[in-house]
C-alpha cells in the first residue's frame, strides 16, 4: 500500500515512561517535559507548516506489564504515533500490539537488539544504537 496525502490537521502522538515514583521517574520525567517542550517549539514556529502535534505521556510506571493498557487507551481515541516508550522490556511488551494494530512507533527508547527486526516486528524503530553495535 503507497500512501500520498499528506497529514493534516492534528496528529496525536503517545509515548511511555515512568513519570512517577523513584529513579526512573527521575530520569524520565524531564525527558518527556522536554520533549512536550520541543513539539510546542515545532507547533508554535508551525515548523510543519499547518501541521499540530499533540502529545500524551502516560506513566507507565517502567512496568512493561503496564505499557500496553496505558497506551491503548489513546491509541482508541484515535492517536496515531507512538513516539517513544522507555525501557526495553516496555517496548518488548508493546511491540506485538502495535504491530498488529498497524501503528508505527518511531522512538523505541533502548538499545534492544530485538527493535530491529524489521521482518517481524516492522511498525517499531528503535532510536539508540543497539547493545550489539555499542
Amino acid at each position: 500500500m503507497q500512501v500520498a496525502a499528506p497529514i493534516t490537521g492534528t496528529l496525536s502522538i503517545v509515548a511511555a515512561a515512568p513519570l512517577s515514583g523513584g529513579v526512573a521517574a527521575a530520569a524520565w520525567k524531564p525527558t518527556m517535559d522536554g520533549f512536550h517542550a520541543y513539539l510546542d517549539y515545532v507547533n508554535f514556529g508551525h515548523l510543519l507548516g499547518p501541521l499540530t502535534l499533540h502529545l500524551d505521556v502516560v506513566d507507565d510506571g517502567y512496568n512493561p506489564d503496564r505499557t500496553v493498557n496505558a497506551i491503548q487507551p489513546l491509541l482508541d481515541k484515535g492517536a496515531k504515533v507512538v513516539a517513544g516508550i522507555a525501557g526495553s522490556d516496555n517496548n518488548m511488551a508493546a511491540r506485538f500490539t502495535l504491530n498488529e494494530q498497524c501503528v508505527p512507533q518511531l522512538v523505541g527508547l533502548s538499545p534492544a537488539v530485538e527493535l530491529g527486526d524489521v521482518a517481524q516486528y516492522p511498525w517499531t524503530t528503535g532510536a539508540l544504537p543497539t547493545a550489539a553495535a555499542e
